[in-house]
């Protein structure tokens, strides 16, 4: 089979697309990545207009949706007139209204977009690739514990944290060759993240240290590249008044907020982002940083 996957660019998106690789094999898997920039939409666009879904036996978007519901039409025309071509897995909140209509979307607010993707291929696709399933299993639990904000397990969620901060230093098609059938995940995880400790740990430092908290809006501002959810804690454990941390990184903005913080998705959908409610993100100009600034803090 022949597999396009389009998927987000964090750890979650990253074990979607991880799990379609282990059901279908790596070399059978073409993909892409995109943040909340609008660059899905325009990808599926020309996707769906060149009919380019017809070289694939099946199309996953996972951990993203489109913005456009005109794009979701078009995909459940597409899927009404033979076999279901495409499936979407998504939990982010701010989509649940655009997809909650299409039987071929799938939606749950407390599971990550790579537990539904991991689990509905263990039911749909029974010949995975030669991959000890109790590995597997530790890997997608680690993301899945993760992304959904699952602290009170403490070892998942440093396991995540790890995870993360490999993605963010190395890079998707490193932790793609790290962790595509691995004889050990856990070992391969330590040796690299051995080696990057020190850099990883100088940066945060640094961008914790260049921090400035803005008592009039209880808000942390940080300029940090990767590293975004390590940051933006730290920085709000830093500064306990702040209610949630705004990671600028050139042309995209983070925000992180407390358990019991502010809801930062409604935030970014504003901007033409989204995410969780206290993780989310969107993209930007640099000519517009300023401006940007100046809404969130008016919030």
């Amino acid at each position: 089979m022949k597999i396009r996957v389009f998927t987000h660019t964090d750890l979650d998106g990253y074990g979607v697309l991880l799990s379609c690789m282990y059901a279908f094999g790596k070399e059978n898997v073409e993909w892409s990545k995109h943040g909340y920039d609008g660059s899905l939409d325009k990808t599926l666009r020309h996707f769906i207009a060149d009919n380019q879904h017809i070289k694939y036996d099946l199309v996953i978007i996972g951990d993203i949706c489109p913005e456009e519901e005109e794009l979701l039409e078009w995909i459940n025309d597409i899927n009404e007139v033979g076999e279901v071509k495409y499936l979407l897995f998504d939990h982010h909140e701010t989509r649940a209204e655009l997809i909650k209509n299409y039987e071929w979307a799938h939606y749950h607010p407390k599971r990550s977009g790579t537990w539904q993707v991991y689990n509905h291929l263990r039911e749909i696709w029974p010949d995975w690739e030669d991959i000890d399933p109790k590995q597997c299993l530790e890997l997608m639990t680690t993301i899945d514990m993760y992304d959904t904000w699952q602290k009170s397990y403490q070892i998942w969620w440093e396991r995540g944290e790890l995870y993360t901060n490999l993605l963010s230093s190395i890079g998707f098609h490193a932790m793609l060759d790290a962790f595509y059938l691995p004889e050990d995940i856990s070992e391969i995880a330590n040796t690299l993240a051995r080696g990057l400790d020190l850099q990883n740990k100088e940066k945060i430092e640094s961008a914790i240290d260049d921090a400035t908290f803005i008592p009039e809006f209880n808000a942390v501002l940080i300029n940090a590249r990767g590293n975004h959810s390590v940051v933006g804690h730290k920085a709000l454990e830093k500064y306990p008044k702040a209610d949630y941390a705004i990671i600028l990184c050139n042309r995209s903005v983070s925000l992180r907020s407390r358990d019991d913080g502010p809801n930062v998705a409604t935030i970014a959908e504003k901007l033409g982002g989204g995410g969780h409610e206290h993780a989310a993100g969107f993209s930007i100009t640099k000519s517009k940083r300023v401006e940007i600034i100046k809404l969130l803090m008016n919030g």
